[in-house]
């Protein structure tokens, strides 16, 4: 599956992220910082700021999911 993750750096997001990628879905993280994000297969992220519409608005069509962490 390909999953929208907004709020993929923080504590919850960083384990979900790598759980749900070793069970082989692709993750596209929506970060207001996207240059702190690790490299890593099938992961990549979008720089979101829920102001601009940008890169990521292409991921949110393709997704097969969203998930919503951000508080």
């Amino acid at each position: 599956m390909k999953i929208v993750l907004a709020g993929g750096s923080g504590f919850i997001g960083r384990s979900l992220t790598e759980r749900l990628t070793r069970d082989g879905h692709t993750i596209t993280l929506l970060t207001r910082t996207p240059e702190r994000i690790a490299a890593a297969p099938n992961v990549r992220a979008e720089r979101w700021d829920a102001a601009t519409v940008g890169a990521w608005r292409a991921a949110m069509e393709e997704a097969d999911a969203v998930i919503n962490l951000t508080g």
